[in-house]
């Protein structure tokens, strides 16, 4: 039993690198860690953005599949507002998971009720701006709840039904080309 007693204390305190595995209860980096973070904040082109996210969240195919480019642009608003928000990569991490997660709630088993999708967002966003409560990480400080929550309600809430039906129906992709010709003029004789 004291075997088994100091193996355990040992894993727990086996130390990890910050930024590159989460700590229980927080969601902070689970699906970004401190390195993709900074790699993120250190993109400008847009094309490199969205790239970044796609590899990331393994959406190769969002250039031809609607359904995939809806969820990386989700994932790109996040981070752009966690950005413009002066959010910590820490911060960012933990938005991040907790939208990426409400959207999964969300569009579950054919889709919930949009109050239960805020219901679930808001534990999460609780779960992460309460100090001193067991099961608690104070990592959003009011203002910054403050903040999520708007954009969360003023984006992805607003939006609810388009991401339900984005996410539970075939989209038909339509590509269209035009080959354009100019006319110029004969060069002199």
């Amino acid at each position: 039993r004291r075997e088994r007693e100091s193996m355990a204390e040992e894993e727990e305190s086996e130390e990890f690198e910050v930024g590159t595995r989460p700590k229980a209860p927080s969601l902070a980096w689970t699906d970004l860690q401190l390195a993709d973070c900074e790699a993120y904040l250190a993109l400008t082109a847009p094309d490199d953005i969205l790239k970044f996210i796609a590899d990331k969240m393994a959406l190769p195919d969002f250039e031809t599949n609607p359904t995939s480019a809806v969820v990386v642009d989700l994932y790109l608003w996040v981070l752009d507002f966690a950005k413009q928000a002066g959010f910590t990569p820490e911060k960012m991490s933990a938005a991040f998971t907790i939208l990426k997660q409400t959207h999964a709630f969300a569009t579950a088993d054919g889709g919930k009720p949009m109050e239960e999708t805020l219901e679930h967002c808001k534990q999460l966003v609780l779960k992460h701006s309460l100090k001193g409560v067991a099961g608690h990480v104070d990592l959003f400080s009011h203002s910054d709840v403050q903040l999520f929550t708007d954009y969360i309600t003023t984006s992805f809430m607003h939006h609810y039904k388009l991401y339900l039906f984005a996410a539970s129906h075939q989209q038909a992709f339509d590509r269209h080309t035009a080959t354009l010709f100019v006319n110029t003029a004969f060069p002199p004789p």
